[in-house]
């Protein structure tokens, strides 16, 4: 028999041959018969349940997880069309092998009629049971597949409603009345603002016109400006704000600045609308009181009192408006840093879905993808998840739950989570911990797990070479009712200076904030982490030299606790040598088109390149504006240059807008298209100043790419041969 077993098919694999512990319910009468099949079906790698009464078998089949049926096609008073039928009805992808005696070909072929996938016969051989097995376990894996995808599609439905819900969240608490219009001008959605500074409930304006928020004569010209913008695609108010006025719910009129965003949605042919409404009554305000203030300084010399006071007005007035300013510029920075963080995970999560639809992909290369999207979903949910925590911050409802804590575990979870990144760059992770550490602390897990993570990341991210040492002490100032540790953040990495460390805790701030910025962020974790230390009992500070490294230091209230053991921890982790990763280009279909691509962010690298080698085209990579104003000038005339480069605006050691300047000037008329995350208004016009050909945004629109760099090769081949043909005619004159 097992030599049978052995030498049955290749054709299933090493799962399947195993019986994948198929769990079999074996309904039949005749004892020695009945053994004869659960020692046959055992063979072949199966979990048996055995029954003579078709009672407790439908029993066992509505409680157990049962894969197979093997039933007697003879059981008394009718039962094998009982059992039959309630399969049907109750699991119809289970499979039924019926036991029949003799082999009456019309018995067999009513019996598969009335619901059996196969029937055996009674004097079977061990090749017939395997073949028979075999015919059923199609249709068990079938029903596993099914079930898989099903409770995948379920969680994928659960994580799409637990981020619906989140976005809710941050449209609730924005101060600003933000609108989303049709394209008709129906209003499709609308902040709780709306009320405060409209009068109007959300319900109220939803389904009305937009129009209804306007002042005569605009209200009754809406419907021909709309109709002239989708007419010419002409209209001053896309992308820019616009001081206009709006209407009251009570018919009152108020100054504001309007932005109107149009966002084309995949699928739908129709564009819709966002603006946001910004009440400037207070800044008008403030804009005459310091006109008044000028032209009472010019009339000062009247009055030696009144000049002084009218020059601390107009000090305080000028000191208001700078503040005011630096608040606007914080703000502006920080809409800008989020449109890139968020466009960023969003490309390669677009993108490589779209991917996904690839019917020739294979599953291996379809594991990876969704590897990568779920990446960069979890980015995307932590930049979410920073916009919740400073909200809820600035609210004052930001909430802690002090509980019982095993100290040491909590740190060397820390420490694990970090450990690759660290070994991924070649830096040592160090933890330096003394032997008399209580056991237990009391404070909120989570929230201070938060906190470290946010530290230890950033020593890693902005640290080269070295090490990053988390140490944690008992404060010499704690006493019996209350222990105050601190946990000590220190690193080899870059520092910071003076000058930067003063804004270093305030929101929507970097330490450094320009283009050519390599490490990235959303500039809240660490007033996000200042406000989390405070609220649990202690604070956060920080000490740096630059070049030399720094230390941040996060002080808790570790509560009031009993002497209990102290945990041995370790005073360093093992160091491994991060390992190098390559990737394989896919082959393309068609000798295409030399492009360089620079971009810095590897899944961009490796979604770009996918789309364009399935378009035919020959890629070269490089990862910052350097190395490619060196591959293009290493690609000289008549040995094989760049057709079209693409570029990344912002990359770190030379970025994008650097990079074009350069081959502007060395004199190479390649043509650049601008391919960045930066859209926001003046993006592409800065882009086609520093000398880039086209402006196209991320997320890829792998249609629209392919067509523009088709678009520029031919431009440049008509201008070359334009210039081949002027060229006889010019010496001949």
């Amino acid at each position: 028999m097992n030599a049978l077993i052995k030498a049955r098919p290749t054709s299933l694999n090493d799962e399947t041959r195993a019986g994948s512990l198929t769990q079999v319910l074996l309904i039949h009468h005749d004892d020695e018969l009945r053994n004869r099949l659960s020692q046959g079906l055992r063979d072949l790698g199966c979990r048996i349940v055995t029954t003579d009464s078709i009672t407790s078998a439908l029993v066992l089949l509505a409680a157990t997880e049962i894969e197979m049926v093997f039933a007697d096609a003879e059981l008394p008073e009718k039962s094998t069309s009982l059992l039959l039928d309630h399969i049907k009805q109750s699991s119809p992808l289970t499979p039924v092998i019926l036991v029949v005696p003799g082999s009456d070909p019309a018995c067999a072929l009513a019996l598969i009629r009335a619901g059996a996938m196969d029937v055996l016969p009674s004097d079977f051989t061990t090749e017939q049971l395997k073949q028979a097995f075999e015919s059923g376990l199609s249709c068990c894996l079938l029903r596993r597949q099914i079930r898989t995808e099903s409770n995948q599609r379920i969680q994928a439905e659960r994580r799409v409603t637990e981020n619906e819900v989140k976005l809710r969240a941050i449209l609730s608490s924005t101060w600003d009345p933000l609108l989303t219009v049709d394209s008709r001008g129906v209003i499709e959605s609308a902040s709780e603002s709306v009320e405060r500074v409209l009068g109007w409930t959300v319900d109220e304006l939803l389904g009305q016109n937009v129009s209804i928020l306007m002042p005569e004569p605009h209200r009754s010209n809406h419907d021909g400006y709309l109709l002239t913008y989708f007419e010419t695609g002409k209209t001053s108010l896309l992308g820019r704000p616009r001081e206009l006025h709006a209407v009251r719910k009570d018919g009152s009129q108020f100054p504001c600045e309007v932005t109107i965003w149009r966002t084309d949605i995949p699928g739908q042919v129709s564009p819709i609308f966002t603006g946001i409404i910004r009440d400037t009554t207070n800044r008008k305000q403030t804009e005459e009181l310091q006109k008044l203030a000028q032209d009472l300084e010019i009339s000062a010399a009247a009055s030696e009192i009144e000049s002084a006071r009218m020059r601390d007005l107009a000090e305080e007035l000028s000191v208001a408006h700078e503040k005011a300013q630096q608040a606007a510029r914080a703000k502006s920075e920080f809409l800008a840093n989020m449109s890139h963080e968020i466009r960023t995970p969003m490309t390669a999560i677009l993108g490589f879905a779209d991917q996904l639809s690839d019917p020739d992909i294979d599953p291996t290369e379809r594991n990876d993808i969704v590897e990568i999207i779920q990446r960069n979903g979890r980015h995307l949910l932590d930049i979410i998840n920073d916009i919740l925590d400073i909200s809820k911050i600035e609210a004052d409802r930001l909430s802690i739950e002090p509980l019982a804590t095993p100290l040491a575990p909590m740190v060397r979870d820390v420490i694990s989570l970090l450990q690759q990144q660290a070994d991924a760059k070649g830096i040592s992770l160090i933890l330096d911990c003394p032997q008399d550490l209580p056991r237990m602390i009391r404070t909120d897990p989570t929230r201070l797990k938060q906190v470290l993570m946010n530290l230890l990341g950033n020593a890693v991210k902005f640290t080269n070479e070295g090490s990053v040492t988390l140490a944690v002490r008992i404060l010499p100032d704690s006493s019996d009712d209350s222990r105050r540790i601190s946990f000590d953040i220190s690193d080899t990495g870059i520092g910071i200076s003076e000058e930067q460390l003063e804004n270093l805790f305030e929101p929507f701030s970097q330490a450094d904030s320009s283009m050519t910025r390599k490490y990235g962020g959303t500039g809240l974790g660490l007033v996000i982490s200042q406000k989390i230390a405070q609220h649990l009992g202690g604070d956060l500070t920080v000490t740096s030299e630059m070049g030399k490294g720094s230390t941040f230091t996060v002080v808790i209230d570790a509560g009031a606790l009993d002497d209990e053991e102290s945990d041995d921890l370790p005073n360093s982790i093992n160091e491994k040598q991060p390992s190098a990763s390559s990737t394989s280009p896919d082959a393309s279909d068609l000798a295409g088109r030399r492009v360089l691509l620079a971009e810095d962010g590897l899944d961009n690298q490796r979604l770009i390149s996918f789309i364009l080698k399935k378009a035919g085209i020959d890629v070269t990579l490089v990862e910052n504006g350097q190395k490619a104003v060196e591959a293009v000038s290493d690609a000289l005339p008549g040995s094989a240059p760049f057709e079209v480069v693409l570029m990344d605006m912002q990359m770190p050691v030379m970025d994008g807008y650097q990079a074009t300047e350069k081959l502007r000037s060395l004199g190479s008329r390649v043509p650049i298209i601008a391919l960045t995350a930066h859209a926001m208004s003046g993006d592409r016009e800065k882009c086609l100043a520093a000398g880039c050909n086209d402006y196209l945004t991320k997320p890829v629109d792998r249609q629209l790419l392919v067509n523009t760099i088709n678009s520029l090769i031919a431009d440049t081949r008509q201008t070359q041969a334009s210039t081949a043909e002027a060229a006889p005619k010019a010496s001949g004159d």
